[in-house]
């Protein structure tokens, strides 16, 4: 900070500062050096006067002591009363014993003893000793304490003294020099303030008077002869400048009826300053003026429609770092809201290391081509009528469709429908009102598929629908596509109202699925038109797919589920059992698997409809049904003393887990049948876990809670097991049968399971393993450390009877 003071100072500011600096250090080392030298001088003389004294007064009293007199001794050293700095004097023997003492009044005595020939500084004291000698032989020693307060008050008199004369030549420098400088200053300050002037003013027939022959003459001299000069070049820059204005006025008129007749307008963009340019089409062209425009880059964009906005900002990119054409339609949007098209072109220019310093380029307003070009766009692929894709349109879309599909290995659909009984409408109430219902019917198929779906008339009440990328696997992409077809037939039936009067009607729809076919799109579409007059054929309002299997399968799967919904009302599910034993075929408890007995199709194994459940809300009908109901076995057993501590194990769907009353609900079946919720437990797959794991640990516990069982089912086939493993507040892992399968023969299967065990018993876990089908396997099992077994070796899931006898059997093998 002082030295940006010292910098923008004025010079005659400067030069008193470096002066009076200059003095100042000069005479203050002076001062002190004075002085330091005065104060050696003073310690020098002091002590040796006090030698001097000591010496004398020794050398008188040799004798009194060499004769033991300490009256003559004490005569002796009264003498230094005469010297009023001397305010003690000791004699000493040379035991260093006082033979006599003089002090003056109110000194206290404390000088201590000092060797003989020496000295002692202290603050405010000197202290000699000096030997006392008679012919040689030395009697005893004299020490003298000298007070030098006075002597201190001499020294500091002469010292003020000092620096007092030193600030008087200080101030004197100070008063010179600051007249002299002006001599210097003076001219200087003219020739700045005269600078400053012309800078400020531009008044370049301004002089400055020269005084001197020195350098501050010869530079205003100069100075003046420049002022000179450049008055001269610019009487004749005005002169040209006039000319060149007329010049470019004129031209700039012929330029601008050029661009408002061409609707063209040119800009430039300073790209380093980021400022822009535009002639005054420009300005028209984007409906603005130029006090209401930001004349920034940034501004631009603003004005650009928002959709377009990313796309002109890529392209002006392009064009600075990779010397692209800058060349591009795009969207304006004006204060109004109202909308333009625009064509713009530009080039950039760069300097000589080709950084970017300026773009330059046109806009040309293209609203009427666009609407234009539109229109007739719209007549050759749009229907008039309701705006949808024409059948023209819809081809290449759908060519584009099927070689996606063939790519990307997933299906895909068209659907072809008409309405039914259109034609009765069109006699009796004329083509106004079939084509009110036509539109209608346009936007209600629109409303039921994705935007990326593409929906299109035919002509007449024939519409088609295409559906992409639905699924990779052919029976999900017929469900999923089933229930858009079931969305469309659903919406067309509802009632209409045309023309205020109400109308019903319905639609039959053909689908055909496609996945990279060879077939051409026209057999494709043929397909869904035959598919469609199959549906027309059952009877209309109805939908059916090309591909007799799959309408076949669907069919199926439809009939399943409603069967499915009758079963739990009709009571047709039931419960087996699989035991589970440990060690010496202790048994342990039970698996809970569910059954359908179907009245027609006899027992159904649950890989066939849990599945069709899971994609429904039944799952969640056939889980709760499936834990109130081993709940009751379990409160059952409860009563009788050799089934009073069977464990039960329900399998819980990830459905039914993520229920937000989950919790509250296994609590209620646990109370309502009084059981001991010890004695549930519940199997979880990795699908449970894997939905929100901070959500599950939480509900997991909150059953520990309570004193409910978890075990984690099928471990080791999920991906993410090992990782969720040790935050997850389960007892027990069941090891999947799929390791348990080969584990004789296959070692690295062994190994899985030997991991496995061992993490359990890491995390304090108990494990149990299905699928023991062999004493082999068993022992294995045995071997490696597991403890509970579960598999067909000890018995198969059973009703509950044939349970309850295999339990007894093994209670009386083991008696």
């Amino acid at each position: 900070m002082k030295a940006e003071w010292l910098r923008d100072a004025p010079i005659g500011r400067k030069l008193l500062f470096i002066s009076l600096l200059t003095s100042g250090i000069a005479l203050f080392v002076v001062s002190i050096v004075i002085s330091a030298r005065g104060a050696i001088e003073w310690r020098d003389r002091s002590l040796a006067d006090m030698g001097i004294y000591a010496k004398v007064i020794g050398s008188n009293a040799a004798s009194a002591m060499l004769f033991d007199d300490r009256n003559a001794a004490n005569e002796v050293l009264s003498a230094l009363s005469a010297n009023p700095d001397v305010v003690d004097a000791v004699l000493y023997d040379n035991e260093g014993r006082v033979f006599a003492r003089y002090s003056v009044p109110g000194h206290a005595p404390a000088m201590p003893f000092v060797h003989q020939g020496t000295h002692l500084f202290t603050v405010g004291q000197l202290i000699v000793s000096e030997p006392v000698q008679f012919k040689g032989e030395v009697l005893g020693a004299l020490n003298l304490e000298s007070d030098l307060h006075g002597l201190y008050r001499g020294l500091l008199r002469d010292i003020a003294l000092t620096f007092l004369a030193a600030g008087g030549v200080f101030l004197l420098v100070t008063i010179l020099f600051s007249r002299l400088q002006k001599t210097i200053v003076a001219p200087i300050v003219e020739l700045a303030d005269a600078m400053q002037g012309v800078s400020a003013r531009q008044d370049y027939g301004v002089r400055v008077s020269e005084r001197g022959k020195d350098e501050v003459g010869t530079l205003t001299g100069a100075f003046n002869i420049m002022l000179g000069n450049i008055q001269s070049r610019d009487a004749e820059l005005v002169r040209q400048q006039e000319h060149l204005e007329a010049e470019v006025a004129r031209r700039t008129a012929s330029l601008t009826a050029a661009q408002r007749i061409a609707h063209l307008g040119n800009w430039e963009w300073d790209v380093v300053a980021n400022t822009l340019h535009w002639s005054d089409e420009m300005y028209r062209i984007f409906g603005l003026k130029p006090q209401e425009f930001g004349a920034t880059y940034e501004a631009f964009l603003q004005a650009v429609h928002p959709e377009d906005r990313q796309s002109v900002a890529t392209c002006v990119q392009s064009a600075l770092d990779e010397s692209k054409p800058y060349d591009i339609d795009y969207r304006i949007r004006l204060p109004h809201g109202a909308e333009r098209n625009v064509h713009a072109q530009g080039e950039v220019y760069r300097d000589e290391e080709g950084r970017p310093l300026r773009m330059v380029g046109t806009v040309q307003d293209i609203t009427e081509r666009k609407r234009t070009e539109e229109e007739i766009n719209n007549l050759a692929y749009y229907d008039p009528l309701t705006g949808l894709p024409n059948r023209r349109l819809f081809m290449d879309r759908f060519r584009l469709a099927v070689s996606l599909s063939a790519r990307s290995n997933r299906y895909g659909a068209v659907l072809f429908l008409d309405m039914d009984k259109f034609k009765t409408l069109n006699d009796t109430m004329g083509h106004d009102y079939g084509d009110v219902l036509l539109q209608q019917v346009a936007q209600r198929i629109q409303g039921c598929v994705r935007e990326t779906d593409t929906v299109a008339r035919f002509g007449g009440d024939e519409y088609a629908v295409l559906i992409e990328e639905v699924a990779k696997l052919a029976n999900d992409a017929s469900k999923r596509v089933a229930l858009v077809a079931e969305k469309i037939r659903s919406a067309l039936a509802r009632p209409y109202s045309v023309k205020g009067h109400a109308y019903h009607g319905s639609s039959s729809i053909g689908v055909n699925m496609y996945c990279g076919s060879r077939e051409d799109i026209d057999t494709l579409l043929k397909h869904a038109d035959l598919a469609m007059y199959q549906a027309k054929e059952s009877g209309r309002n109805a939908i059916r797919f090309f591909d007799p299997d799959m309408q076949l399968a669907l069919e199926k799967h439809a009939e399943l589920e409603s069967e499915m919904r009758q079963a739990i009302a009709k009571q047709e599910l039931c419960l087996h059992y699989q035991i589970q034993v440990g060690d010496g075929n202790v048994p342990l408890g039970a698996e809970a698997l569910v059954r359908w007995q179907h009245p027609q199709r006899g027992l159904i194994p649950p890989g066939q409809f849990i599945p069709v459940a899971e994609e429904s809300s039944l799952i969640l009908d056939i889980g709760h049904w499936v834990m109130d109901d081993a709940c009751r076995q379990l409160a059952a057993w409860g009563r009788k003393e050799d089934t009073g501590n069977l464990v039960l194990a329900v399998n819980v769907s990830a459905q039914q887990f993520q229920l937000a009353d989950f919790i509250e609900k296994v609590d209620a079946v646990l109370r309502e049948h009084k059981v001991e919720p010890s004695r549930l437990k519940l199997e979880l797959t990795e699908s449970v876990v894997l939905a929100d794991v901070a959500d599950v640990v939480a509900k997991m516990r909150r059953l520990k809670d309570m004193g409910v069982k978890l075990s984690l089912d099928d471990f080791g086939t999920g991906y993410s097991s090992l990782s969720y493993l040790k935050a997850l507040p389960i007892d027990q892992i069941k090891i999947d049968q799929s390791f348990v399968r080969d584990i004789v023969s296959e070692p690295n299967d062994a190994v899985m399971v030997k991991t496995i065990i061992d993490m359990a018993r890491n995390f304090r876990m108990d494990v149990i393993a299905e699928g023991v089908e062999t004493e082999a396997q068993c022992e294995m099992l045995r071997e490696l450390g597991c403890k509970s077994y579960q598999g067909y070796l000890f018995g198969r899931p059973v009703p509950l009877a044939e349970f309850e006898s295999l339990f007894c059997r093994l209670r009386e093998c083991r008696g």
